[in-house]
């Protein structure tokens, strides 16, 4: 990527309190209390590579000293902060590190500041003057073993200074002529949020000279740009080229970060922007939250890399494409894999497929749009209308999409040479959505949010009573599909589904597992080799298998068939397990009895070892849904010679 924002490398100091004098004479008890302190450092080390925003250099959390503050807020003379010390950090990486320290049991608050120099015994508001971080928490040492800092420049009111040298190794082409003033280059620093520059020396923006600042050459001469005092935060920094001649102006730009108390210096190369299209953006992706009962919209947060270096801004352009699926299960129509302007085109236009609404948004429309919905959502702690936004240097926005629909989304590098090529999100056949599912119990409404998937969202619900079937919507609309036991089937849908179930409260729903004609298929292998008909049975088309129904009656003959074998009709219910039992009719004990192979379902008597007489032949079958109870079908067997 091209641009790195602040990376907060985590300290983590351990502050451990023992038995020893307190810095007011007070002993503790003796019961050591330990606790976490985490505190975030700045880093000019750019992160994923290839980052390059300006950031005050060898800044990137060592060589402070800590200086650490605290109130007791349960004794009656604590008047402000008083100074403890300073803390000595032991690193264990960047991002960790260790120290101890020591309080008697008591409720506090703490400040701890990072300064970039040594303070001798400095009051808190010294401290504070002459710090690049701060932090501050309160924890109650008497039964909170841990306290948490987080160290940042939000609190601080020092300011820090720029220092940016500048120049070019490139020739302005034909048309820029600097001597009689129609050609012109500013500097600048401007706010992210107005737009407006910030004071930094004399002029701001700052329009270089001809010749001094822009060679005769017509290069960019070595320069400094600076002066003074900025407050901290990030800023736009923005180098601009225009042409009043023809008519034509380009941009350069770089995020620069202001810190207290610190100096942002670089030495910038500034590339040639003039008449070059922006580069797209890459990494386009979206991840979705806040999706609840009381609003029937959630939050789509999208972000990106911004590989450009001359950008203006930046194009989302959102299509609402719900109407590519029907609303109920089983017809799905699956959203085309968009991932060019072709596809893109072919699906927000396909005639068959009216209602596609589609809307593009550039920093100006974002910017009003997010205003919008500011006065819906601004009460949230991490919204503010300026947190996401379309401008220049942006990574990241923000919608506010409908429950129940599917969008897919593009974005684009928006310059003073022109637009760059769309780039389309890594999204599935399911786009972008969230639906309410919802179904009515007995027990009330169940709800939960999911998204569209190809095999379909799987519908839990109650297993006692067992739901016989259930209807879209108050009960009286369209049948929506049940598998077993009455199971509705996973939805493929994206649209809201309110389901009303309805059960039979006479029926616990396990005759749904009852035997039926035919679920079992007998075989008879005769002692000369082939199958042998049976009295009684009907052959199949293929002339191997029977069908037994319940209680039928079998002759077998021992002179004919060696082999008895019994298998499960493939249409048979998906039991847990089936048992054969066979036993002679005058008798209780079995004389065969065997769990079926779980692979083959199948089992194997050899006529032979049966007696003559009449047997009873019973299949025990359980059910996981019916724990504990048995579903029972039975045939008779004769056994002759």
């Amino acid at each position: 990527m091209r641009k790195a924002v602040l990376f907060f490398a985590a300290a983590f100091i351990f502050f451990s309190f023992s038995c020893t004098d307190f810095p007011d004479g007070e002993i503790c008890p003796g019961s050591e209390v330990v606790a976490r302190v985490d505190v975030g450092v700045t880093s000019s080390q750019e992160i994923g590579g290839g980052g390059r925003s300006i950031l005050p250099s060898a800044f990137d959390g060592g060589g402070y000293e800590y200086y650490l503050f605290y109130i007791d807020t349960l004794s009656s003379s604590a008047s402000g902060y008083s100074f403890y010390g300073t803390v000595s950090l032991s690193y264990i990486s960047q991002t960790e590190a260790t120290a101890s320290v020591e309080f008697r049991p008591s409720v506090y608050r703490f400040v701890l500041y990072a300064c970039p120099s040594h303070l001798s015994s400095p009051s808190e508001n010294e401290a504070k003057s002459a710090a690049v971080l701060s932090g501050a928490t309160i924890a109650d040492i008497r039964s909170v073993r841990k306290i948490l800092f987080y160290l940042d420049s939000a609190s601080l009111s020092a300011k820090g200074t720029v220092s940016v040298d500048m120049d070019s190794s490139w020739a302005f082409p034909d048309g820029w002529d600097f001597s009689d003033g129609n050609a012109s280059v500013t500097v600048g620093i401007y706010d992210k949020n107005t737009g407006k520059p910030v004071a930094v020396g004399t002029e701001n923006p700052y329009r270089l000279s001809y010749p001094s600042d822009v060679s005769d050459a017509l290069h960019l001469s070595g320069f400094s740009f600076g002066g003074a005092e900025i407050m901290p935060g990030a800023y736009d920094f923005i180098v601009r080229f225009a042409n009043a001649r023809l008519g034509t102006q380009y941009e350069w730009s770089d995020d620069i970060t202001i810190v207290p108390n610190r100096t942002t210096s670089a030495e910038i190369s500034v590339p040639n922007v003039i008449e070059r299209i922006p580069s797209s953006p890459s990494s386009f992706s979206v991840s979705v939250s806040g999706a609840n009962d009381d609003s029937d919209y959630y939050t789509a947060f999208f972000s990106w890399n911004d590989d450009a270096d001359n950008e203006t801004g930046f194009e989302i352009e959102l299509a609402d494409v719900s109407s590519w699926h029907s609303n109920l299960d089983g017809v799905m129509l699956m959203i085309p894999d968009v991932s060019d302007d072709a596809s893109w085109d072919d699906t927000v236009s396909e005639p068959s497929y009216a209602g596609n609404d589609v809307n593009v948004y550039d920093e100006k429309s974002y910017s009003e749009y997010i205003s919008h919905y500011y006065g819906y959502f601004g009460n949230s702690a991490d919204f503010s209308p300026d947190s996401y936004s379309l401008k220049r240097n942006s990574t990241r926005a923000r919608f506010f999409l409908q429950l129940g629909r599917r969008y897919i989304a593009r974005i684009r590098s928006v310059g003073d040479a022109g637009k760059s090529a769309w780039v389309y999100g890594d999204f599935d056949s399911g786009g972008i959505n969230v639906f309410r599912l919802s179904y009515m119990t007995d027990s009330g409404i169940v709800s939960s949010y999911e998204s569209q998937s190809a095999s379909g969202v799987p519908i839990d619900f109650p297993s006692s009573p067992l739901w016989k079937s259930w209807r879209v919507s108050s009960g009286t609309g369209e049948a929506y599909p049940v598998g077993d036991v009455g199971q509705p089937v996973p939805y493929t849908g994206h649209a809201n589904l309110y389901l009303v179930g309805e059960y039979d409260a006479s029926d616990d729903g396990s005759s749904a597992y009852d035997w039926a004609d035919g679920d079992v298929i007998l075989y008879g292998w005769g002692n000369a080799g082939g199958n042998v008909y049976f009295g009684g049975l009907s052959e199949d088309a293929s002339g191997l298998s029977r069908l037994c129904d319940e209680g039928q009656f079998v002759s077998v003959s021992k002179s004919s068939v060696g082999t008895l074998r019994w298998e499960l009709s493939p249409s048979a219910k998906s039991y847990s397990s089936v048992t054969l039992s066979i036993r002679k009719s005058t008798d209780d004990a079995p004389v065969y009895s065997q769990l079926w192979d779980t692979s083959t379902k199948v089992w194997t008597v050899d006529a032979s070892s049966l007696d003559d007489g009449i047997y009873i032949a019973t299949f025990s079958a359980l059910s996981a849904a019916f724990p504990g109870k048995e579903f029972i079908f039975s045939a008779v067997v004769e056994i002759t010679d």
